[in-house]
């Protein structure tokens, strides 16, 4: 009886890293093989670090948002008027999209709290702080969605990096009930 249960434990041992490993892969594979591909503009960025290889760093245009687009009761946790005595916390929410036609790239036309029932959204998290943008008239917010880095092959990302620098490439993303998974870059022509 204590040979079997020993061995029971061993064999348990031996299956929870790999039952756990695995189930990490549950949400890419769900997004890549179910999700929705969209298009989404980037907007011009300069990354510089020499540890991670050839990479393009991306911002997406869907990341700065107007505050036009905020839903109602969500711009009652921004830091519209500059008030830094209070301490403010970042706020998880869903940007829902809508494609344009005449492009097929997905803009952001709604930012909210609660999960969306239905559409295209992709979840983020919205720093409290406003920006006030001079040169295009308005203040906008930024929301960190959780694909910024395309990896390339050796050699292969000078050409991507300088696009980008410019804001002319265009990601496409798989999404599934939230979850974005980068699939390619290409250069917009």
């Amino acid at each position: 009886m204590k040979k079997l249960s020993r061995n029971k434990f061993f064999i348990f041992a031996l299956a929870f890293p790999i039952i756990l490993l695995l189930s990490m892969l549950v949400k890419p594979l769900t997004a890549t093989y179910l999700g929705e591909s969209i298009k989404l503009q980037t907007i011009p960025y300069d990354p510089r670090d020499l540890f991670y290889g050839d990479y393009v760093d991306l911002n997406f245009e869907i990341e700065e948002v107007p505050l036009d687009i905020i839903y109602e009761p969500l711009l009652k946790k921004l830091d519209i008027h500059g008030d830094s005595s209070k301490p403010y916390q970042d706020v998880k929410v869903f940007i829902e999209l809508k494609e344009d036609k005449a492009t097929g790239i997905f803009k952001a036309w709604r930012v909210v709290e609660t999960k969306p029932k239905s559409g295209v959204y992709i979840k983020g998290v919205m720093s409290p702080y406003v920006d006030w943008t001079a040169d295009k008239g308005y203040k906008k917010v930024n929301i960190n969605i959780p694909i910024e880095r395309y990896y390339l092959e050796e050699n292969t990302g000078k050409q991507l990096e300088k696009e980008s620098s410019q804001g002319r490439l265009i990601a496409t993303v798989k999404v599934y009930k939230g979850y974005p998974i980068l699939q390619s870059v290409e250069v917009n022509k």
